[in-house]
Protein backbone atom coordinates (compact mmCIF):
# COMPACT_ATOMS: atom_id res chain seq x y z
CA UNK A 1 0.00 0.00 0.00
CA UNK A 2 1.23 3.48 -0.77
CA UNK A 3 0.88 5.88 2.17
CA UNK A 4 1.43 9.64 2.43
CA UNK A 5 2.22 10.87 5.95
CA UNK A 6 2.00 14.60 6.59
CA UNK A 7 4.01 15.17 9.79
CA UNK A 8 6.53 17.78 10.91
CA UNK A 9 8.01 15.84 13.85
CA UNK A 10 11.01 13.64 12.93
CA UNK A 11 10.49 11.23 15.85
CA UNK A 12 6.87 10.52 14.88
CA UNK A 13 7.87 10.16 11.23
CA UNK A 14 10.59 7.66 12.17
CA UNK A 15 8.11 5.47 14.07
CA UNK A 16 5.67 5.38 11.15
CA UNK A 17 8.52 4.66 8.72
CA UNK A 18 9.54 1.60 10.76
CA UNK A 19 5.97 0.31 10.92
CA UNK A 20 5.49 0.87 7.18
CA UNK A 21 8.72 -0.98 6.36
CA UNK A 22 7.80 -3.92 8.60
CA UNK A 23 4.48 -4.23 6.78
CA UNK A 24 6.02 -3.67 3.33
CA UNK A 25 4.17 -0.42 2.67
CA UNK A 26 5.62 2.40 0.62
CA UNK A 27 5.74 5.64 2.63
CA UNK A 28 6.04 9.18 1.32
CA UNK A 29 6.16 12.12 3.71
CA UNK A 30 5.82 15.89 3.76
CA UNK A 31 5.97 18.33 6.64
CA UNK A 32 3.69 20.96 5.08
CA UNK A 33 0.05 20.64 4.01
CA UNK A 34 0.51 22.79 0.90
CA UNK A 35 3.17 20.46 -0.52
CA UNK A 36 1.04 17.42 0.37
CA UNK A 37 -1.91 18.90 -1.55
CA UNK A 38 0.23 19.11 -4.68
CA UNK A 39 1.49 15.55 -4.27
CA UNK A 40 -2.04 14.22 -3.78
CA UNK A 41 -3.26 16.09 -6.88
CA UNK A 42 -0.52 14.48 -8.99
CA UNK A 43 -0.29 10.96 -7.54
CA UNK A 44 -3.46 8.90 -7.76
CA UNK A 45 -1.60 5.78 -6.60
CA UNK A 46 -1.57 6.93 -2.95
CA UNK A 47 -3.95 4.64 -1.07
CA UNK A 48 -3.97 6.19 2.41
CA UNK A 49 -3.26 9.56 4.02
CA UNK A 50 -1.87 9.80 7.55
CA UNK A 51 -2.27 13.32 8.86
CA UNK A 52 -0.94 15.25 11.82
CA UNK A 53 -3.14 18.21 12.71
CA UNK A 54 -0.49 20.70 13.84
CA UNK A 55 1.85 21.23 10.87
CA UNK A 56 4.57 23.56 9.68
CA UNK A 57 3.41 26.11 7.13
CA UNK A 58 0.24 28.15 6.79
CA UNK A 59 -2.27 25.28 6.61
CA UNK A 60 -2.98 22.84 9.43
CA UNK A 61 -4.25 19.27 9.10
CA UNK A 62 -7.89 20.26 9.46
CA UNK A 63 -7.51 22.73 6.59
CA UNK A 64 -5.85 20.03 4.49
CA UNK A 65 -8.62 17.50 5.16
CA UNK A 66 -11.28 20.10 4.27
CA UNK A 67 -9.43 21.07 1.08
CA UNK A 68 -9.14 17.43 -0.02
CA UNK A 69 -12.81 16.73 0.58
CA UNK A 70 -13.84 19.99 -1.13
CA UNK A 71 -12.09 18.90 -4.32
CA UNK A 72 -13.70 15.45 -4.17
CA UNK A 73 -10.73 13.41 -2.94
CA UNK A 74 -12.22 10.35 -1.22
CA UNK A 75 -9.01 8.60 -0.15
CA UNK A 76 -9.11 7.57 3.51
CA UNK A 77 -7.51 9.97 5.98
CA UNK A 78 -6.32 8.87 9.42
CA UNK A 79 -5.61 11.77 11.76
CA UNK A 80 -2.71 11.03 14.11
CA UNK A 81 -2.61 13.90 16.56
CA UNK A 82 -1.80 15.16 20.03
CA UNK A 83 -5.12 17.02 20.00
CA UNK A 84 -6.97 14.91 22.52
CA UNK A 85 -9.15 17.39 24.39
CA UNK A 86 -12.92 17.03 24.62
CA UNK A 87 -14.39 17.85 21.23
CA UNK A 88 -11.14 17.52 19.25
CA UNK A 89 -11.97 14.09 17.84
CA UNK A 90 -15.41 15.23 16.68
CA UNK A 91 -13.96 18.40 15.11
CA UNK A 92 -11.28 16.42 13.27
CA UNK A 93 -13.73 13.81 11.98
CA UNK A 94 -16.15 16.56 10.89
CA UNK A 95 -13.34 18.10 8.81
CA UNK A 96 -13.27 14.95 6.66
CA UNK A 97 -10.95 12.50 8.40
CA UNK A 98 -12.13 8.89 8.41
CA UNK A 99 -10.30 7.88 11.58
CA UNK A 100 -8.70 9.53 14.61
CA UNK A 101 -5.75 8.23 16.63
CA UNK A 102 -4.33 10.16 19.58
CA UNK A 103 -0.62 10.49 20.31
CA UNK A 104 1.20 8.66 21.72
CA UNK A 105 0.19 6.32 18.94
CA UNK A 106 -1.66 3.15 20.00
CA UNK A 107 0.33 0.74 17.81
CA UNK A 108 -2.12 -2.19 17.87
CA UNK A 109 -5.02 0.05 16.84
CA UNK A 110 -2.87 1.67 14.16
CA UNK A 111 -1.97 -1.73 12.69
CA UNK A 112 -5.66 -2.66 12.58
CA UNK A 113 -6.44 0.53 10.66
CA UNK A 114 -3.60 -0.10 8.21
CA UNK A 115 -5.06 -3.55 7.52
CA UNK A 116 -8.56 -2.09 7.18
CA UNK A 117 -7.51 0.37 4.48
CA UNK A 118 -4.93 -1.82 2.70
CA UNK A 119 -6.32 -2.75 -0.73
CA UNK A 120 -4.34 -6.01 -0.60
CA UNK A 121 -6.10 -7.00 2.64
CA UNK A 122 -9.64 -6.42 1.41
CA UNK A 123 -11.61 -9.51 0.35
CA UNK A 124 -11.95 -9.77 -3.38
CA UNK A 125 -15.52 -9.96 -4.71
CA UNK A 126 -16.53 -13.23 -6.32
CA UNK A 127 -16.57 -13.15 -10.10
CA UNK A 128 -20.15 -12.59 -11.17
CA UNK A 129 -19.55 -13.92 -14.68
CA UNK A 130 -18.60 -17.41 -13.49
CA UNK A 131 -21.73 -19.25 -12.36
CA UNK A 132 -21.40 -21.90 -9.69
CA UNK A 133 -21.45 -25.28 -11.40
CA UNK A 134 -23.03 -28.32 -9.82
CA UNK A 135 -21.03 -31.54 -9.98
CA UNK A 136 -22.05 -33.81 -12.83
CA UNK A 137 -22.62 -37.42 -11.79
CA UNK A 138 -20.64 -39.97 -13.77
CA UNK A 139 -22.70 -42.97 -14.90
CA UNK A 140 -20.76 -45.98 -16.05
CA UNK A 141 -22.43 -48.46 -18.42
CA UNK A 142 -23.70 -51.58 -16.73
CA UNK A 143 -21.62 -54.69 -17.34
CA UNK A 144 -23.19 -58.03 -18.03
CA UNK A 145 -22.37 -60.69 -15.54
CA UNK A 146 -22.62 -64.33 -16.24
CA UNK A 147 -24.95 -66.25 -13.99
CA UNK A 148 -23.19 -67.96 -11.12
CA UNK A 149 -22.54 -71.67 -11.40
CA UNK A 150 -22.15 -71.80 -15.14
CA UNK A 151 -18.78 -72.17 -16.66
CA UNK A 152 -17.84 -70.51 -19.85
CA UNK A 153 -15.78 -73.49 -20.89
CA UNK A 154 -17.47 -76.80 -21.66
Amino acid sequence: MKILYIEDNAVNLSLIERIAQMNRHELLSHDEAEVALETLAQDASIDLILLDIQLAGDMDGIGLAKALRARGDQRPIIAITAYAMVGDKERILAAGCNEYLPKPLPIAEFLQLLAKYDPAQRPRPAAASTPEMAPVPVVLPATRRKPAGRSACR
